[in-house]
């Protein structure tokens, strides 16, 4: 693989998934009534579970497929499954498939979110842990599986900057900003779940 499918295309398909701008209206509305500090303090709590939650499902990706008897060509297929479930949300400015209103109203309700319903399952969803999974996958040793440890570290510390500044995100792009941003992740997003599931028709000889 070149330096762009090593290094660069982890970060951006992992930054998509995770994406931190399209959670910064849910963020917000959570955390209405919390002190900027508890609001900071939330933030940080909730970029360090998100990057410790795929940095867990990324190491230990290969002894859960040998646990269950999954191989990679099914899995990776299944991720793009959700993966293009996810984009669709996504060009549709929705994100029914990340978290639900009844877990919204459940953190609204909360004076800890970090971890529920942020980290998981609003940051590090299935659809996040899949793509994680899918590409650790692909590493044969440590050299190869840097990069994707390293784009989650760089991607939970966006998710942080984000979070931390979503006020101020919020006034600059505004809903219909946001919603753009997310609607352009969803093309990339969709284009690497179509990927994911061809390379996994071709590793099972179905088309060449």
């Amino acid at each position: 693989m070149n330096w762009f499918d090593t290094w660069v295309a982890p970060f951006l398909s992992l930054l998509a998934m995770v994406d931190p701008a399209g959670a910064v209206p849910v963020f917000l509305a959570m955390t209405e009534e919390d002190t900027p500090q508890h609001r900071r303090l939330m933030a940080r709590n909730a970029a360090i579970a998100c990057g410790l939650l795929l940095a867990a499902f990324a190491l230990a990706g290969r002894a859960i497929f040998q646990l269950f008897a999954i191989t990679m060509p099914a899995f990776r297929a299944a991720g793009g499954i959700i993966l293009g479930m996810v984009a669709v949300d996504m060009l549709k400015a929705h994100r029914e498939t990340r978290e639900t209103q009844v877990e919204i109203a459940e953190g609204t309700e909360k004076l800890e979110i970090a971890l529920t319903p942020l980290a998981m399952p609003m940051l590090a969803g299935p659809a996040s842990i899949a793509t994680v999974m899918i590409y650790m996958g692909r590493a044969d040793g440590w050299p190869e599986a840097a990069p994707v440890l390293v784009a989650i570290a760089l991607v939970s510390v966006v998710t942080y900057v984000v979070l931390r500044l979503s006020e101020a995100v919020l006034k600059l792009f505004g809903r219909t900003g946001i919603n753009l941003m997310s609607r352009l992740m969803g093309v990339f997003l969709l284009s690497i779940a179509v990927q994911f599931i061809f390379d996994s028709l071709r590793e099972m000889e179905l088309i060449h």
